[in-house]
Parts: structure tokens; C-alpha cells; sequence
């Protein structure tokens, strides 16, 4: 099956092809487009587990243009991908959702279904983004559910992507951070000005104690995380689980609440 991209340019859909353009290069080619347009991207330049995730959604299956007479499968609240004319003879496809369908009698033209109906739409990105319009089915292409068996291209840049960022945190984690207690040089330290406010600063008993009062809380969930006297928010932990290194919490973190972090052990 076939891939289509959303570009980060226009921020549309094209149907596109991948190719490997060196060991840690992506390029993505635009089916019908000269090569001028390609977008080329470096696993270096993604430089977290979420930038990782947000390539990925970038990519699925081609759409399918909906056909007549599945008009009842273009139901409210469906996905959908729909054409939207730039100009004449320039026609983008973004992402909307099926606010309401004005439903009508279809006819038949020398035994042909003809569907006649209007469709509501709420467009999702793309130049009316945020808005209400309405739109013919001709318009209109059937979302393809993601597989969870990806492009084996696409499998491997995305896996070295990984491989580089587990790297850079394994030698962070690996680093001696003997600043963090010398007195000299940090006076308080961080953990100390955290622990002046009582009302932020929390001692949970485990990591998976901790990662619930995480999950509860909508502002850190959002990656939008507070802020004590200009320092990143720290949440001390003890009794940690024999055997977990700084690399497995940063990895178990982000699986499970979608927070970029660093993680470090002491005895």
C-alpha cells in the first residue's frame, strides 16, 4: 500500500515514496513532482522520543477518494481527507471531520449512482483550519487506519533516530554531576531551593507513585510543566527498584506520560 506525507512546508498531504539519501537520511520524494521538491530529513535533527513520534504521524496510508454510493460511510464525526483549491489548478489535501451531512435523494445517470449530498465540514490544519465549510463528496477521501507494520525504510531511519538519542542519554546519565554537591559552586543547590518550598516540592515513595501524580495533573500531561525561581520543575524519588538505570526511567516516563525528562541515580 501506498504512503502519502504531510509536508512541512504547506503542511498537507501528498502522495509520496521514501528513499535512503545516505545511513541517517530520509528523503521523501512527491509522487508527480520534480525532484527539486523532495524534503529531506537527518535523524540528528530529531533529538527527543517525541520528535520521533511526531515524524511518524506524519506518515500513513494513501487516502481513498469516496466513491458515490459509500456516501452512508461519510457519517458525522468521521476523519476524512478533503481537497481544497489553492487556486484553479492548484488543489491541497488537508484533514477535517464530518460536523454534519445534509442529506439528499441520489439519482441515477445511465446507471450511474450520483450522490447529491452536502457535507459540513470542520477543517483540522491547512488554510481553514478551525472553520465550518461545506463540500460536495467528489471532495472527499476515506482516511486509511494506520498499520502497525511500518515502511521498512521508514522503520530503520526512525530506529537509528532512536539509537542516536539513547546514545546522548546514556552519556549524560553516565556523566559525574559532582557540581550538583559542591557547595562552592551551587549555593543553594537545586534540590535544596526545591525543597525550601514545601507546597511544590514532593517526596513520592516509588517511580510509578510518582508517574501517577504526574498523569493527574493536566498542565504537566500538556508539557507545559511548572516552574520554581526559574528552575525546571524535580521530582525527588525514593526506594527506587533495584537494578533501574537513568535510561530506563527516562524511556518509561516518556511511554507512559509523554514527558521528555533526565533522569539520575545516586546512591
Amino acid at each position: 500500500m501506498g504512503l502519502e506525507f504531510r509536508s512541512q512546508l504547506d503542511d498537507a498531504w501528498y502522495d509520496a515514496r521514501i528513499v535512503m539519501d545516505g545511513y541517517d537520511r530520509l528523503r521523501v520524494k512527491f509522487i508527480g513532482f520534480p525532484d527539486d521538491h523532495d524534503e529531506v530529513f537527518d535523524a540528528n535533527n530529531l533529538t527527543s522520543f517525541k520528535d520521533i513520534a511526531e515524524f511518524r504521524r506524519r506518515f500513513r496510508p494513501v487516502s481513498v477518494q469516496v466513491q458515490d454510493n459509500e456516501c452512508p460511510q461519510v457519517a458525522k464525526g468521521t476523519l476524512v481527507c478533503v481537497a481544497h483549491a489553492i487556486c484553479p489548478d492548484d488543489r491541497r489535501f488537508y484533514d477535517a471531520v464530518v460536523y454534519k451531512v445534509l442529506h439528499e435523494e441520489h439519482r441515477f445517470v445511465k446507471g450511474e449512482e450520483e450522490c447529491p449530498c452536502s457535507f459540513v465540514l470542520f477543517w483540522r490544519h491547512g488554510p481553514k483550519a478551525g472553520c465550518l465549510t461545506v463540500q460536495a463528496l467528489e471532495n472527499i477521501c476515506r482516511v486509511q487506519p494506520r498499520r502497525n507494520k511500518m515502511n521498512p525504510l521508514l522503520t530503520s531511519f526512525l530506529e537509528t533516530a532512536r539509537e542516536k538519542i539513547e546514545i546522548t542519554l546514556s552519556k549524560i546519565c553516565a556523566t559525574p554531576h559532582e557540581a550538583a554537591y559542591d557547595e562552592k559552586a551551587y549555593r543553594p543547590s537545586v534540590s535544596q531551593r526545591l525543597k525550601q518550598d514545601t507546597s511544590t516540592s514532593r517526596r513520592p515513595s516509588s517511580l510509578i507513585s510518582s508517574l501517577k501524580e504526574m498523569n493527574g495533573n493536566p498542565s504537566q500531561r500538556a508539557g507545559h510543566g511548572s516552574e520554581i525561581e526559574g528552575v525546571p520543575h524535580m521530582i525527588i524519588i525514593d526506594n527506587l527498584e533495584r537494578g533501574l538505570s537513568p535510561l530506563k526511567i527516562v524511556e518509561f516516563i516518556y511511554k507512559k506520560v509523554s514527558i521528555s525528562c533526565e533522569a539520575f541515580v545516586s546512591p
